[in-house]
């Protein structure tokens, strides 16, 4: 569009090639796809990237909570924006209890599993210790891979 306004005033001699050596353009105007990182959305994304992780590594989620996080989520947003904080927080408390439950189910299947009790093979995955670890930190609580021999730490 800007391509077409200076060929426009060139042919209209509004505007000399000279003048156009150095142009300022102002960007405050333009529009950008900002979204603030609310705490009810970042719940949601942390829980999406641990079921991917999880399943990625194997694990079966039996809850994933995938359509109902997406529409409290929605809620959640739709309450904030009538100023309606009370249901808003209700619905962010929702999000955030949903992700301690597929916090502890993927831990308990981790613990659970011969093959992760003997030698932690599901820890030694990169991607799926550093998402609980995350998690785990977030919420102040020590992860099993903490907990984890020493030896293990250091492989993975």
């Amino acid at each position: 569009m800007l391509q077409v306004t200076i060929e426009t005033g060139i042919s209209m001699r509004v505007i000399r090639p000279a003048e156009l050596k150095r142009v300022n353009v102002d960007t405050t105007v333009q529009t950008k796809a900002i979204r603030f990182p609310t705490d009810a959305r970042l719940y949601q994304r942390m829980r999406e990237g641990l079921v991917k992780t999880a399943r990625a590594e194997g694990l079966t989620i039996k809850q994933s909570y995938e359509h109902v996080g997406r529409r409290v989520l929605m809620q959640s947003s739709r309450y904030a924006h009538a100023r309606q904080m009370k249901r808003a927080r209700a619905c962010t408390r929702k999000l955030k209890m949903q992700l301690g439950r597929i916090v502890r189910e993927i831990e308990r299947q981790i613990e659970s599993c011969p093959r992760t009790r003997h030698n932690k093979k599901a820890w030694q995955s990169k991607s799926l210790s550093r998402s609980i670890g995350l998690v785990v930190s977030t919420r102040g609580v020590t992860s099993p891979l903490s907990l984890a021999p020493n030896s293990m730490q250091a492989k993975a």
